[in-house]
């Protein structure tokens, strides 16, 4: 399956532009959307459309503005023929990249999925990134957004949690998520899929990977695996850890793509009971497709899909409530400022009082005293030599040495109360 990608707002153009890096896609196999192009490369100055917001450059986080920006660009019939141009006859689906918490991509990429699903009648992949709930702002966003995917009813939606990565910085974190929608990809296209005695045919990848609604990929590894149990505990922990969003509602198709040798395969359950729990199946999905190979290999794995799931009330319950404890903890924190600042200025006007107090009030002065007569000697000009040569009283002419050295018998000291020879 052959797809052609479209990125929105920063994030998505950063994910787009690590896939092209990445070789998942091709360097003419897409296009970047953006209300600013300060975060694209020169080089890719062809492959960038900027809409026209009425903020300059940018969007300022209003979802409001990317919204209308997109409608306004597709509102020109020639903007709308491009657009379809753009997209290759062989294309099999569309991907969408995007953020939620910023403006650009989470108002235009909605709009943008409509259309192509809708006007273009070509299927409809939506990867969206959800932030690190660090923002009100951007968390009042997200919100919105997941609300709205309910409106989006012929579009695959694949929702990715940025915080649940296994990396030290934000940066990092997001750059694993880029990774994570290349893998996505490549399972979508059918890159890890082998021909062997039972198929997942090409007509069935097709149904199951256009099948509109929330759709959950979660690969499990099956490599060293002895025993049901420890499969069953295997399933639990790919789940469990997965980074993908809670799912809501039940997968109208389920589909285990298994690449394990013939004893792995005996303890696997293909009924797939631990994987209906977490994907609200246990009703039963409409179909459930099996395809199993083995490649030789030491890395035994299977990678999980459900496809047709409604958005789940309990992870948007479980944003809101991550909203209300980020906004009781910045009000608490402006109490705290609050209270520092109101500190400071109660300290501030305290010592103005005090200086106000002190201006009437006499001055001690206290009684004078006299100082003790210090007496120096005369400071020696400069470039004059310490030793001198002094005339004695009979004008004699001798040389003498300095009468301050103590050593001289010549001249013994001179009492404190006299002042000494001119030299």
């Amino acid at each position: 399956m052959n797809t052609y990608i479209f990125g929105m707002g920063a994030a998505g153009n950063k994910a787009t532009l690590d896939l092209v890096e990445m070789a998942i896609i091709n360097t003419e196999s897409f296009t970047l959307f953006n209300t600013n192009k300060g975060d694209i490369p020169q080089d890719q100055y062809s492959k960038f459309i900027q809409l026209q917001s009425e903020f300059q450059g940018g969007a300022a986080k209003d979802p409001a503005v990317g919204r209308a920006a997109m409608q306004n660009y597709l509102a020109d019939e020639t903007n709308l023929q491009g657009l379809y141009n753009s997209i290759p006859e062989d294309v099999d689906f569309t991907s969408i990249i995007t953020s939620v918490e910023g403006g650009t991509g989470s108002g235009a990429a909605p709009v943008l999925a409509k259309c192509i699903a809708d006007v273009f009648n070509i299927p409809v992949h939506l990867f969206v990134f959800i932030g690190f709930h660090n923002e009100e702002i951007g968390m009042n966003n997200t919100i919105e957004f997941m609300k709205e995917l309910i409106s989006l009813n012929n579009v695959t939606i694949h929702i990715i949690q940025n915080d649940k990565f296994n990396a030290p910085t934000y940066k990092l974190k997001e750059k694993e998520a880029n990774k994570y929608v290349g893998t996505l990809l490549n399972i979508i296209k059918g890159e890890n899929r082998e021909n062997s005695t039972q198929n997942i045919d090409d007509a069935d990848a097709y149904k199951l990977f256009t099948t509109p609604g929330i759709m959950g990929i979660v690969t499990i590894n099956c490599s060293g695996r002895r025993s049901k149990t420890d499969m069953n505990a295997a399933v639990v922990e790919a789940f469990d850890s997965s980074v993908e969003a809670d799912y809501g509602g039940d997968a109208k198709r389920l589909a285990m793509i298994l690449n394990a040798s013939e004893p792995t395969q005996e303890i696997f359950d293909d009924e797939l009971t631990s994987v209906r729990y977490y994907t609200n199946s246990s009703g039963g999905p409409e179909e459930i497709y099996r395809h199993i190979q083995y490649d030789g290999t030491t890395n035994e794995y299977c990678v999980i899909v459900a496809a047709g799931m409604s958005p789940s009330e309990t992870y948007i319950n479980y944003l809101l409530n991550e909203r209300e404890k980020l906004r009781q903890c910045n009000m608490r924190n402006k109490s705290n400022s609050k209270a520092l600042l109101d500190k400071l200025v109660s300290a501030t006007n305290n010592d103005n009082k005090e200086d106000e107090s002190t201006e009437d009030s006499p001055v001690f002065i206290p009684e004078k005293t006299e100082m003790p007569t210090i007496r120096r000697k005369k400071r020696m000009p400069e470039g004059s030599f310490r030793v001198n040569r002094i005339q004695s009283s009979d004008n004699s002419g001798t040389e003498n040495k300095h009468p301050d050295n103590p050593m001289n018998s010549q001249y013994p000291p001179y009492p404190n109360d006299q002042p000494y020879p001119n030299y």
